[in-house]
């Protein structure tokens, strides 16, 4: 469990990050991968352009909840999305004996990825408006993904660990909300009390993860790259698909 005992707020993410590495949980979350580009914005991948667009105008809390729940299409794909993409996404997925009806959960995972990977990256002090507005936005969105199963239980409390850290100045302010924090997400999906229902819920998302990182991957490469190719994602998820059977057995 989080414990508050000392006020100190670097003991407060630490423990934090402490929960996730003692329950391999957060990681996803916790490593983009990806550098700051030289104007301070991260290098954006291109799986939710949208998240770019806003984060690069400045963002308020209508912006990210426009990026990271954009309009579809009447096939279903999402405008954010290049039509070959969205094509080459569902074919791969399909190819690859994985449930094609994930390719909107994939992309969801990306643009919210993302979207953390960009807060990270705002400077604490010349951008403190901006990371406080876009902070709270990514917070609101987080009960929604874990009823939805996007986001474990425990996944949301160390976000949101790390996120009220960064939003509340006051240690005892950062106590308060860490602690109705945690009860509402408890409202919403109880935390495993054993081992065994935990491993699972990780095992799941995971799952899911490797596919959505397998397509970032490839969707993110210039369109001029060699491996930016249909079969190249075939293949990538083909392995992924691979490597979760060798998982469940």
């Amino acid at each position: 469990m989080i414990t508050y005992e000392k006020s100190n707020r670097l003991t407060f993410v630490a423990a934090a990050v402490a929960l996730g590495v003692a329950v391999a949980a957060g990681v996803w979350w916790m490593q983009g991968g990806q550098e700051p580009s030289q104007d301070g914005a991260p290098a954006a991948a291109n799986a939710s352009k949208g998240v770019t667009d806003w984060f690069k105008g400045g963002a308020g809390s209508d912006e990210v909840h426009t990026a990271l729940h954009p309009k579809y299409a009447d096939d279903g794909r999402p405008e954010d999305v290049d039509e070959g993409d969205w094509k080459a996404l569902n074919t791969g997925l399909s190819k690859a004996g994985l449930d094609a009806k994930q390719s909107q959960r994939i992309l969801s995972f990306l643009r919210f990825q993302h979207s953390f990977e960009a807060w990270q990256n705002l400077d604490e002090t010349k951008e403190q408006d901006r990371r406080r507005r876009m902070g709270e936005a990514l917070l609101a969105e987080i009960p929604d993904r874990v009823k939805s199963g996007e986001i474990t239980a425990v996944e949301a409390n160390l976000i949101g660990a790390v996120m009220i850290a960064g939003l509340e100045p006051d240690d005892q302010s950062r106590t308060k909300r860490m602690e109705t924090w945690q009860g509402s997400i408890s409202s919403i999906a109880a935390m495993p009390t054993d081992e065994r229902t935990l491993q699972e819920q990780f095992k799941k998302t995971e799952h899911d993860r490797q596919v959505a990182a397998a397509y970032d991957d490839w969707q993110k490469r210039d369109p001029a790259d060699t491996d930016r190719t249909q079969a190249k994602l075939e293949q990538a998820l083909v392995e992924v698909k691979r490597a979760i059977n060798a998982g469940n057995q």
